[in-house]
């Protein structure tokens, strides 16, 4: 008997009059010590299913059973990394940690609790952040910590929900290595579920690949072995033929069902295009011209962000300094904690600078504005609320001369023009994170604002998902220009957006390290800036840079 079974397990959400089935006759099996990886798109129900497996949410039909038991609550000795970080706020990363090494291994004395915690920290590369509270770290640290209090408690069963997806590469890959190493040497093995929309994140780390149809309600494809040897590295898969047949197995029936199921559906304009808006609102996306050169509106000097920790003071970013154009798309690229978010924080409004400070056209930001719109790297949407009903609230604070039924039409036509008018009226604990995050953006859009301030915003996306919804904010910022500033740590993604990358080194005391100014000209494809002669060589840069601090960062550690 396999140690996970799930038996046609079935799952519909929403109430009796308008059901939405997500989940239909899902049958899974896992040995003991196996690591399997469901991959699908954006809203195909795996975490719904990954919920059922660990016991968070219960099946409709079916059942689940682990060791032969059924599966009735949350399970003693699992482990759960979700898609968001889950820490409690009062507490610090080392307070987090132990407190689950504690719950975990309840006769051990403090001292063991802290010393493992500690340990795992470290794996994880946080040993200089234990006492920062997660409203003092980055969101890729605040995940980092998660993982590791995983990793602490010595599970006997692993449930890893996207627990990758706002890391950046080198950090991301850095961890992948560290689970695959926890997996192989536990004894007995740990079995682990892992949630992914990364095909070569899953080919890097799993025993077996399932891939799920791509509209709920969802099912299982047949499970693909990869039948490589580990450990595995990125380097070697990428000339590995079994490799990259398992991949190309996997994305054909991906991208089959997204055949199948765009043929079966009736035909849409895509999210972005100028059939998919209401003619109420064409003209406001009409293309302009930009405006003529003067004083740059958004200025950053000498600005330095300084955190108070047991340990004393700790410096996230110092003496940052830039000037950003009107209409001009900028994004602040660097290494997860170097305090990329805690710059765009600042120009939001959300936190005061230490030292220096923002100016906007002449004037020192001290507190939010309507003319700043921020999407964060979680969807921060309130949950009592439907889908369209966050947009009109937004709407409503900033536009409050429009009446109810011109809010509604605004509400859904952003909604349609990234791609989730479907989840209009469903509430955000119905939806995928990414679906969440949408809809995020979708609010921060419909209010027009001067100044678009993104953090990681497309970081939980499946690829698919992600580059059409940078498509969209393309093609909504080149006819509408605005400031925008976006934090990213995805290379590609910058390459392709921005006018300028503002590079920062790696933290604590994290600076801006290079200014560099991207030379493709817009409009933009995908196809011309990756055919561009210059796009390799700026690549090359960026991955030289960001290696080139990582090194210095652990030199000084």
């Amino acid at each position: 008997m396999a140690f996970i079974d799930l038996q046609d397990v079935a799952k519909t959400f929403g109430a009796s009059g308008s059901p939405r089935p997500v989940l239909d006759g899902v049958n899974l099996s896992i040995e003991r010590g196996e690591f399997v990886s469901i991959v699908g798109f954006m809203g195909c129900g795996k975490s719904t299913v990954l919920n059922i497996a660990a016991g968070l949410l219960a099946p409709d039909r079916g059942r689940v059973l682990i060791d032969g038991a059924p599966v009735i609550g949350v399970r003693r000795g699992a482990a759960y990394v979700f898609q968001n970080y889950s820490l409690l706020p009062w507490l610090s990363a080392l307070g987090n940690v132990q407190l689950a090494v504690a719950t975990a291994f309840p006769s051990w004395s403090q001292a063991q609790h802290v010393e493992q915690s500690r340990k795992y920290l470290a794996m994880v590369g946080l040993g200089n952040a234990l006492h920062r509270r997660p409203s003092q770290l980055s969101g890729g640290m605040r995940q980092r910590v998660a993982i590791a209090r995983a990793f602490a408690c010595e599970p006997e069963v692993l449930f890893l929900d996207e627990p990758f997806g706002a890391l950046d590469a080198l950090t991301r890959g850095n961890l992948q290595q560290e689970l695959a190493g926890l997996c192989r040497s536990a004894d007995p093995p740990v079995t682990t579920l892992m949630i992914t929309n990364n095909v070569d994140e899953a080919l890097l780390l799993s025993d077996r690949i399932v891939p799920m149809t791509a509209r709920p309600p969802a099912a299982m494809g047949a499970p693909v072995a990869v039948d490589i040897p580990k450990p595995r590295t990125a380097e070697q898969l990428q000339h590995d033929d079994e490799a990259l047949r398992v991949r190309s197995r996997v994305v054909e029936w991906l991208t089959q069902y997204v055949k199948d199921g765009a043929a079966g559906a009736k035909a849409a304009p895509a999210p972005g295009s100028g059939e998919s808006r209401l003619a109420s609102g064409a003209a406001r996306l009409q293309p302009r011209p930009r405006p003529a050169a003067r004083r740059a509106p958004l200025e950053l000097s000498a600005l330095g962000k300084t955190f108070e920790t047991p340990e004393g003071a700790v410096v996230a970013v110092k003496n940052v300094n830039a000037e950003i154009r009107d209409g001009e798309f900028v994004c602040v690229l660097g290494h997860s904690g170097c305090g990329k978010s805690t710059v765009l924080s600042i120009i939001a409004g959300l936190q005061r600078a230490t030292l220096g400070g923002v100016v906007i056209d002449g004037r020192e930001v001290t507190e939010p504005g309507a003319d700043r719109a921020v999407v964060f790297q979680s969807p921060s949407l309130l949950p009592w609320l439907t889908a369209r009903q966050n947009v009109e609230l937004a709407l409503a604070r900033t536009e409050p001369p429009l009446t109810r039924s011109k809010r509604r039409d605004a509400a859904t036509r952003y909604l349609e023009l990234v791609g989730v008018l479907e989840a209009a009226d469903q509430h955000p604990s119905q939806l995928s994170l990414g679906t969440q995050q949408c809809v995020s953006l979708a609010r921060a859009l419909s209010t027009q604002p001067r100044f678009l301030l993104l953090d990681e915003p497309f970081s939980t996306l499946d690829s698919m998902t992600r580059f059409a919804l940078q498509d969209t904010l393309l093609d909504v910022w080149q006819r509408e220009p605005k400031i925008v500033v976006m934090v990213t740590h995805d290379i590609d993604e910058a390459l392709y957006l921005a006018d300028r990358l503002i590079l920062m080194t790696d933290g604590p005391a994290a600076t801006v390290g290079e200014v560099m100014t991207l030379p493709f000209p817009r409009p933009r494809d995908r196809a011309s800036v990756l055919e561009h002669p210059e796009y390799l060589r700026c690549r090359h840069h960026l991955i030289d840079f960001l290696e080139h601090h990582a090194q210095q960062s652990r030199a000084v550690a």
